[in-house]
């Protein structure tokens, strides 16, 4: 999608992603866990492969906003905490990072990130009804993210992604975007989990 002819840099990388969030909206991992027979055995393995993926980008989100001076802060929005306590609960270990991630070097390519996991926190509000409805006593503090002030953060994101993301950087943004849901997409595909705690 060519940025001179999108309205706003929300709907370019939306135009941009379409695509990928798609496959990954037919991905059997993540389509589980709207499903009646979840198990607490899949619903794990989801939280797992999510905790690898989490732990190899969010670590570059905080160092790249420590040595910048873009004015936002991503601490009170970690969801590595989130992720570990509720494995903890299901008697899961977290496991290494993901290895193949695109590297975070650019204000564009940060937004683009950020675009990515807070628009999969505000996806998370239909997964948590779901889980809550359908299987009541599964951990959910990660889908849960964050609660009734969820729709506001989303909003506080995209005046601060408009404000700090020129035009001419919107191509990068969608480039990044797009590679960050490819290495997501592969790790759900490529991977295996189920690691217990106390297991090597």
């Amino acid at each position: 999608m060519n940025e001179n002819f999108a309205e706003s840099l929300h709907s370019f990388l939306k135009e941009r992603t379409r695509d990928s969030h798609r496959r990954l909206d037919r991905n059997g991992m993540l389509r589980s866990l709207l499903d009646t027979e979840l198990t607490e055995s899949v619903y794990g393995d989801v939280l797992q492969a999510m905790f690898a993926f989490y732990a190899a980008i969010e670590p570059q989100i905080l160092a790249y906003l420590e040595q910048s001076a873009l004015p936002f802060d991503y601490r009170e929005r970690v969801k590595l905490p989130l992720l570990a306590n509720d494995l903890l609960r299901l008697g899961r270990k977290s496991i290494p990072p993901v290895e193949t991630m695109p590297d975070l070097e650019q204000d564009a390519e940060l937004i683009a990130a950020l675009y990515v996991l807070e628009g999969a926190t505000l996806g998370g509000q239909m997964i948590v009804k779901s889980l809550t409805s359908k299987h009541a006593g599964l951990p959910v503090e990660f889908y849960t993210g964050y609660g009734t002030f969820t729709q506001q953060r989303w909003r506080d994101f995209w005046l601060f992604a408009e404000a700090y993301c020129p035009q001419s950087d919107w191509c990068v943004a969608g480039d990044y975007a797009v590679s960050l849901f490819t290495a997501l997409e592969n790790h759900l595909c490529g991977e295996r989990f189920g690691v217990q705690v106390g297991e090597s």
